[in-house]
């Protein structure tokens, strides 16, 4: 082999490996820079896929740390509400010092003891109540037996049995400042966050029972009118059928009067041929009752 083939198939070397390996892995290359540093997503639908797929094996790892080590969420959870607790006393402090609450007054978390977080959450529960709901002598009271939202009651009834629930939960929660006792179940933000959400639907509920003893008051007004109107064509309807029976009335004896003329009318006529018939000469009496009867039958 001289030095020329030799070179030769040095260069096909090379350009296959150029060809068949550095171009198509710089191409690669290429495209996922282009793909990962494309503001929209929606060009390359690669991304989203890659995404899910690192997304999976996220999921897959913290699946097997948690196989690993099962105790870490609860130590996280400890962590958690230790951390919402001492948040909860410093604001509760900070506040008892400004003066806005001095009669929700918490204790430092530093202190031990088996109730160092006390919160008085009830004197919260009964103004959310008082802003949710106004008394009965505020409500507006409408006549009749109308006025009866069962349905609503109902619901405020289920709100008010779920609230004392919570705060039985929550007076009864302690925390110690070693942090050795076991939490319960229901979290303080937890708890916060549905209180927050009962006071809510108390004001949508307010505002809906509002709302609908309004409407209630509209359809009583347009009932009452239209009873009014009701009445008004009953009294002319009545008044009419009287009239009509009068009138009814009133056809049967013409009716009558006139078949009995019609009969009186024709026992005349059949008497003045028979008196026609019998005497051609008449008598003074009987040729004046003729022409009365003329006159009465034929006119003239």
């Amino acid at each position: 082999m001289d030095a020329d083939e030799w070179r030769a198939r040095r260069r096909a070397y090379y350009a296959g490996m150029y060809n068949g390996v550095i171009c198509p892995c710089s191409y690669a290359l290429l495209i996922l820079v282009l793909i990962y540093s494309c503001p929209c997503p929606d060009a390359f639908p690669v991304l989203p896929l890659i995404l899910k797929a690192n997304k999976v094996q996220i999921n897959r790892k913290s699946r097997e740390r948690f196989r690993l080590n099962p105790n870490r969420d609860a130590i996280n959870k400890r962590r958690r509400d230790a951390d919402a607790a001492k948040r909860l006393a410093s604001h509760a402090n900070n506040s008892a010092l400004d003066g806005h609450h001095p009669s929700c007054e918490v204790p430092s978390p530093n202190v031990r003891g088996p109730d160092v977080l006390n919160l008085n959450v009830e004197s919260f529960l009964n103004q959310s109540m008082a802003l949710g709901f106004p008394s009965k002598a505020h409500s507006p009271n409408l006549e009749g037996s109308d006025d009866d939202p069962s349905t609503s009651l109902k619901v405020v009834q289920s709100n008010k049995k779920e609230i004392n629930i919570l705060l039985n939960a929550i007076t009864s929660l302690s925390i110690n400042g070693d942090e050795k006792e076991k939490f319960p179940s229901v979290h303080i933000q937890d708890l916060v966050g549905m209180i927050r959400n009962a006071e809510r639907n108390f004001h949508l509920l307010n505002n809906a029972r509002v709302r609908a003893l309004e409407d209630l008051e509209k359809i009583l007004g347009e009932k009452k009118a239209l009873n009014g109107e009701i009445n008004t064509l009953q009294a002319k309807l009545a008044e009419t059928d009287e009239r009509i029976k009068i009138a009814a009335q009133e056809k049967i004896h013409m009716e009558v009067a006139s078949a009995q003329q019609e009969t009186v009318k024709a026992k005349k006529i059949e008497m003045w041929y028979t008196l026609n018939q019998g005497k051609e000469e008449l008598d003074e009496y009987e040729q004046e009752m003729w022409m009365n009867l003329r006159v009465e039958l034929f006119g003239g």
